[in-house]
């Protein structure tokens, strides 16, 4: 919220789905981005790092979220000039762009830009 107080756009929210964790949240996180003009990502969690190593149990394919979220939102395709590896839909009748960034279900090395930097100075080249 400091970000859109500051008059920073556009505002992405990146949120990693994770099964029996966070999963009940994605319609709440869709009308907070709505309410706020945020761009909405959902990311696969992925087996990175020594927090990884649970994350095959909490494993979801965002298709499985995309299909819960047509449900309740009519999803167009959509696009974001300059936005990496996500796959974007757009609410219909809205400004809202969703993102979905499937390392897992869908590779995308071949078009991928994006190198990570942990916590403890790693450099991750591959999500």
């Amino acid at each position: 919220m400091a970000a859109k107080e500051a008059g920073l756009s556009p505002i992405k929210i990146n949120m990693v789905a994770i099964k029996g964790i966070n999963d009940d949240e994605f319609e709440d996180m869709v009308n907070f981005c709505l309410q706020h003009d945020f761009t909405l990502r959902f990311i696969e969690t992925m087996p990175m790092g020594t927090t990884g190593n649970d994350a095959s149990n909490h494993y979801l394919n965002l298709q499985t979220v995309k299909q819960q979220l047509s449900k309740s939102y009519p999803l167009i395709p959509g696009v974001i000039p300059g936005g990496g590896p996500a796959r974007y839909v757009q609410v219909k009748n809205t400004n809202l762009r969703i993102g979905f960034i499937t390392p897992i279900s869908q590779h995308f090395c071949e078009t991928c830009n994006r190198v990570r930097l942990s916590v403890d100075g790693t450099l991750y080249l591959c999500l």
